[in-house]
């Protein structure tokens, strides 16, 4: 007979930082990016979440940002504001969904602010709106206008990688 068992195998964050750097496989990227999520993570390790920007795949990105707001130190929400400009707008939304937990600080709602007047996509701008309510009450007016703005824009459905109106002659 043979025995059946799971062998857990914790990588270090060396070897955790080369896998993100280095794997060809996307899929172990991925769980480098997740894996080196962990509160107070070293400088290294968010230099490498940080350069994840440049990844082909975007759900790599994805990771190392959720991974970033996870860390909490003052670099990863600097890294994080940095990767608010990325091409892709489910990479933005999830820097944003992450950038909520520091919404009370003064760049990251400048940030959130900025996203709300001018992100290209309306679902961004709402996950702003949402992340700058973590500020506080005193971001009320500001969302309450965002809203008013923005409530005759087209419907929008999301199609491939970007948003597409449902109408196709819009």
């Amino acid at each position: 007979g043979s025995i059946l068992k799971t062998v857990a195998w914790k990588k270090s964050n060396e070897e955790l930082i080369l896998q993100l750097r280095l794997d060809p496989q996307a899929v172990g990227r991925h769980w480098a990016a997740v894996e080196l999520g962990a509160k107070d993570a070293p400088k290294e390790a968010v230099d490498a979440l940080a350069a994840t920007a440049a990844d082909p795949c975007i759900e790599v990105t994805r990771a190392a940002a959720r991974s970033l707001g996870v860390a909490a130190t003052d670099a990863a929400v600097a890294a994080l504001l940095g990767l608010r400009s990325h091409l892709h707008p489910l990479v933005r939304r999830t820097v944003l969904e992450e950038l909520a937990a520091f919404a009370s600080r003064e760049e990251v709602a400048k940030a959130l602010r900025d996203a709300l007047a001018n992100d290209a996509s309306i679902r961004n701008r709402a996950v702003a709106s949402q992340s700058l309510a973590n500020a506080g009450p005193s971001t009320f007016d500001e969302i309450a206008a965002f809203f008013e703005r923005n409530k005759l824009q087209p419907r929008e459905v999301a199609v491939g990688v970007d948003l597409l109106p449902l109408d196709p002659t819009e």
